[in-house]
């Protein structure tokens, strides 16, 4: 098999018509997922303008899940599974965003509550789930240190008693709950992040 794709940058200005540039000279490394093993398989670099290849044969369990990702500032940004024998275009394409921790406001674009039956402790479940969109060209990331303020926190009621993350798109040790605020300190890349708890 063999994935063919470009690394790009958003750029305020200098970039082809979608306002994209490359990401140059970047290692990316293609990674395999499965039930008998996981890990990167191969690596190469990203030319002057942002190209690269591999080549790979499939092995093991054969529903082992290959994907493409890159390093950026930190962050790492990856393709999707990559189903193709020739994975070219979109499909192998990886977009990376500079960083920031200079706070800004994300947009709630969706807010969602799922509210169980009353249980033998007379309690409820309530599930949240939100959707945040980073509406910027920068990755929002948490500061290091005493300064450090989370990527995105919002007030639920001081009463609510086991709160904790769901399954979802950021790790358990990026969530917190203290004092009646849910806490983020995930990295927000551009785009939609679904957050539930």
């Amino acid at each position: 098999r063999t994935v063919q794709g470009r690394v790009r940058r958003p750029l305020a200005t200098g970039g082809d018509s979608t306002g994209m540039g490359p990401a140059a000279s970047v290692w990316v490394t293609l990674h395999r997922v499965g039930q008998d093993s996981a890990g990167p398989v191969d690596s190469v670099r990203s030319d002057a303008a942002g190209r690269y290849r591999l080549r790979w044969r499939p092995f093991g369990a054969t529903d082992a899940v290959y994907f493409a990702a890159v390093q950026w500032g930190g962050i790492a940004y990856f393709t999707a599974p990559l189903k193709s024998v020739l994975a070219t275009a979109d499909e192998a394409e990886i977009t990376v965003f500079d960083t920031t921790s200079a706070t800004f406001p994300l947009t709630v674009k969706g807010r969602h509550a799922v509210v169980g039956a009353v249980d033998t402790n007379q309690t409820r479940t309530i599930i949240e789930v939100f959707e945040l969109s980073n509406d910027s060209l920068r990755t929002l990331v948490s500061a290091k240190g005493a300064s450090a303020m989370p990527t995105w926190s919002i007030a639920i009621p001081l009463d609510a008693q086991d709160v904790r993350l769901t399954q979802g798109g950021i790790a358990p040790d990026a969530f917190s709950y203290a004092n009646g605020r849910v806490s983020v300190s995930a990295p927000i890349a551009p785009g939609l992040k679904q957050i539930a708890f």
